[in-house]
């Protein structure tokens, strides 16, 4: 089941199976017209079953058609290393700006990568015609 709660320009999209047990979710922000992903997860038994692009799409299409956001931007790390680079391409984001400041976890130094993609808004074109 997808479930969503959207409070304050803030968000979250559940994906659940059986007995309500959590397989992924996206956490996001509206800002400034920005929408931003802050978070999104799938349980790592249910990888490769398309569940992240499902929770992204959603997002995107919630802001297609209940706001004023224009794009939708995303913080990674080095592409070269991360999985998660080729997850946000292969969904259609592109590089917008490469961070010099680097990201330092337990596994090394990453620099920042900032991803985005336009969204289309149907409630912005509709009030021009």
């Amino acid at each position: 089941m997808l479930s969503g709660t959207i409070v304050n320009n803030m968000g979250i999209f559940k994906k659940t199976v059986g007995r309500n047990r959590l397989t992924g979710m996206c956490h996001f922000k509206i800002t400034n017209n920005v929408c931003y992903i802050n978070n999104l997860f799938v349980d790592y038994k249910f990888r490769n079953n398309k569940i992240g692009s499902l929770l992204l799409r959603r997002v995107e299409d919630y802001l297609k058609f209940n706001t004023q956001a224009l794009t939708v931007k995303v913080n990674v790390k080095n592409y070269s290393q991360d999985s998660t680079y080729d997850f946000y391409t292969k969904n259609g984001y592109k590089i917008k700006h490469e961070h010099e400041k680097l990201y330092v976890d337990d596994f090394g130094e990453y620099n920042i990568i900032t991803l985005e993609k336009p969204v289309y808004n149907f409630s912005v074109y509709s009030k021009q015609f």
